[in-house]
């Protein structure tokens, strides 16, 4: 086995984190997308919208609901 070298480990590492930065964006996207779709639908809860990330499904759901502090 070969053993890596500074520089190949670091690059490792960055690829690691810039995949990882790219699926939190891509949910911040859909997320807001949901958000957009409450605040023009006049509705509550929107449900059902299904992720694939990294090979895993999820399944997001986002329900607007009252203040934290009341």
């Amino acid at each position: 086995m070969k053993e890596k070298t500074y520089y190949e480990v670091l690059e490792e590492m960055e690829r690691k984190n810039s995949s990882q930065y790219e699926i939190l964006l891509e949910l911040g996207e859909i997320c807001f997308s949901m958000i957009k779709r409450i605040n023009r639908e006049q509705v509550r809860t929107v449900r059902e919208t299904e992720v694939t990330l990294n090979g895993k499904n999820y399944q997001i759901t986002i329900e607007e609901r009252s203040p934290w502090n009341t």
